[in-house]
């Protein structure tokens, strides 16, 4: 058994659900399933318009219930996903963000919550993102995964362990044959089941009869690279993958429809898994005193954006997920307003009965499944997330909010801003970034909010990294994560506090191959307001045999004149008592070069041409007298693209 904890949050958390007292009245609290599929669309259901017969047992479960259209991850990969599901908050609160971190232990969870009120608390998983290692264990009597047992037979077996993850092992009926007979003996008490399904993640593996009726021809060599075979044959699978990501290997159409036909023989397999849950519930007399609640952790890419996956974007394909709720009281009804999956532990709260705490960061949807009126404006949709890839360089990291239909994305590791209509524009292939400038700036001003709220939550505590025991770490290898580290430098970028003016910058750090050069930063601390807009940076240290150094751009301003637009950019560049020059190329052009003093703050100005939507300015730091001795003499280079959309167009 896994016991409460009693730390002062969890206490306040509790406390500030009405005293634990029935809000729905003193009738019996129902019982609650809570069923994730891993990686699953939501437009390959029948339910969402889907062609193919992927999921008529969910299809039967939504023609009863309610099913929001719109309905949104707050990542587009499992760990910070399935956290925020599970408690209510953002993953900059909560803390489990790359594959190393935990859900931070001041943060309480939603079983906790269940459990403090009575109910009998159980969760079965089969993705090691979700194990008890990383927190998401915490308030269930019982937290198993049928998987741990596959793994120890592979061991057993001799199976050596850089050959494990290529061993088919998505069957989720090992799931339900612990989740059928749970249902069917739990005590006569109110009951939370949280089911979280392998799905369609890759390996796509469905038993054969699941997919054959999508396959018109064998398998291509490549798409059975994708249908796991045992151990050694999917060996080139990542190579694949990453040749094309490249753009080295480009496949022909016939294999990435065998794919998708894989993918969604996944879907067929788990829904089957889905009527054997409910024809438990109805067997046992509990169907109808039960709310189920079926969602995804997040979406899957086939190549809608040339790629294939999850985790690389914030596209709809990633982030739009299924949510199905039925059971007692809920209507049978579509709600077409954008919701998101942060708003299922408030939701859950209240359908339990118990007000949600004011902290929490979604909005309950009770009321919504309970009656017929048209759904109220809600928050805007947001979503986050970091993934550090070995081997790979930089962290990926988004931010995207949705108003509405107008979504916008922010890209850090491509530089990107994207602005999209979801309505007009489905598939997000069109950005209106220069035809909306005001849209944008008002939703870039919505996530900052959001993110800014999120650093003011009073559960925000620092990121845990665990130490992942050895059959956790198979699981999450059987999935094709590469047991991917967290680190300060990951938590520091993913809680940098963000401003409308710098919103895509970044720091950048030095290290022993780079010089040594410690301190640098860019700061932007003192931007104005208003119209003027910087949009990212990003930094390279050149090797040197510099012993100490510190660079800084402090505050950077544009602002228009009559006849031109006016730069200036404010900082401090340091190194031991060397004399530094600061030289700038604008747009490709010739540089102009500033001597700066020794330790002291600068301030350089120049103008540009009206007329023009964006620059970009390259900063080099020489070090005075290093070329002379035939030494590397640039300390660092800087680059930094400067929109100012709104100073050349008409203002509010």
């Amino acid at each position: 058994m896994i016991s409460l904890r009693h730390s002062p949050r969890w206490v306040m958390f509790v406390a500030l659900m009405a005293g634990m007292t029935l809000s729905c009245g003193q009738r019996q609290r129902p019982n609650i399933v809570l069923i994730v599929i891993d990686t699953l669309r939501a437009d390959h259901l029948g339910s969402y318009g889907y062609a193919r017969p992927t999921s008529p047992h969910i299809d039967q479960l939504a023609a009863r219930g309610t099913i929001f259209d719109d309905a949104n991850a707050v990542a587009s990969y499992t760990r910070p996903s399935s956290a925020s599901i599970l408690t209510g908050l953002y993953p900059s609160v909560h803390g489990a963000v790359t594959h190393a971190d935990s859900i931070s232990q001041d943060v309480p969870t939603l079983a906790e919550a269940l459990a403090a009120v009575g109910y009998s608390t159980h969760g079965i998983y089969r993705n090691g993102n979700v194990s008890e290692t990383f927190g998401f264990g915490r308030g269930f009597e019982s937290y198993v995964s049928p998987d741990k047992n596959f793994w120890r037979g592979l061991k057993k077996a001799g199976v050596a362990k850089s050959e494990r993850r290529f061993v088919s092992q998505t069957d989720d009926s090992l799931l339900t044959r612990e989740a059928v007979p749970l249902i069917k003996e739990v005590e006569d008490k109110p009951f939370f089941l949280y089911l979280h399904l392998g799905g369609p993640h890759d390996p796509y593996s469905p038993p054969r009869e699941a997919v054959a009726p999508f396959l018109d021809a064998p398998l291509t060599p490549i798409a059975e690279m994708f249908y796991t075979q045992p151990v050694k044959r999917q060996r080139e699978q990542p190579a694949v993958l990453q040749q094309m990501r490249q753009g080295l290997v480009e496949l022909d159409e016939l294999t990435r429809q065998q794919v998708v036909a894989l993918y969604d023989g996944e879907i067929v397999f788990s829904d089957q898994q889905i009527g054997a849950v409910v024809k438990a519930l109805e067997e046992t007399g509990r169907l109808d005193d039960t709310v189920i609640l079926l969602t995804s952790d997040h979406g899957e890419e086939l190549w809608d954006h040339h790629d294939l996956g999850h985790g690389q974007s914030h596209y709809r394909e990633l982030l739009r997920v299924p949510l199905i709720v039925a059971g007692p009281g809920v209507q049978n009804r579509r709600i077409a307003t954008p919701v998101s999956l942060i708003d299922l532990a408030p939701t859950i709260l209240e359908l339990a009965g118990i007000t949600p705490s004011a902290g929490l960061a979604g909005e309950s949807l009770a009321q919504v499944l309970r009656s017929r009126r048209v759904m109220p404006a809600r928050a805007p949709v947001y979503a986050e997330g970091l993934l550090r890839l070995l081997g790979n360089g930089d962290p990926m990291l988004f931010r995207s909010v949705q108003a509405g239909h107008q979504k916008l994305i922010l890209d850090f590791q491509r530089h990107r801003k994207m602005l999209f209509d979801v309505q007009l524009d489905a598939g997000e292939h069109n950005s209106l970034m220069t035809a909306n400038p005001r849209q944008s700036r008002l939703l870039l001003d919505t996530l900052v909010n959001v993110h800014r709220s999120n650093l003011d939550s009073a559960y925000l505590a620092p990121v845990e990294v665990v130490e992942i025991p050895a059959e956790v770490e198979e699981q999450i290898r059987a999935l094709g994560y590469l047991g991917q580290a967290s680190d300060s430098a990951s938590a520091s970028l993913f809680r940098a506090p963000l401003r409308v003016m710098d919103v895509e910058s970044h720091g950048f750090m030095g290290n022993e191959t780079e010089g040594k050069l410690y301190g640098s930063e860019i700061d932007f601390s003192t931007l104005p307001p208003s119209s003027e807009q910087l949009l990212y940076g990003w930094g390279k240290l050149i090797p040197g045999r510099l012993s100490r150094g510190m660079a800084r751009i402090a505050g950077a301003r544009l602002e228009r004149q009559e006849t031109h637009t006016r730069w200036l950019f404010r900082g401090q560049v340091r190194v031991a008592e060397r004399q530094v020059v600061l030289a700038v190329r604008i747009d490709g052009g010739e540089p102009t070069r500033w001597p700066l003093a020794v330790g002291e703050q600068f301030e350089i100005s120049g103008r540009l041409p009206l007329g023009r939507s964006f620059s970009r300015f390259d900063f080099e730091c020489e070090i005075a007298g290093l070329e002379a001795a035939g030494e590397n003499n640039v300390l660092f280079r800087l680059c930094l693209t400067a929109d100012y959309l709104g100073l050349d167009a008409a203002t509010d």
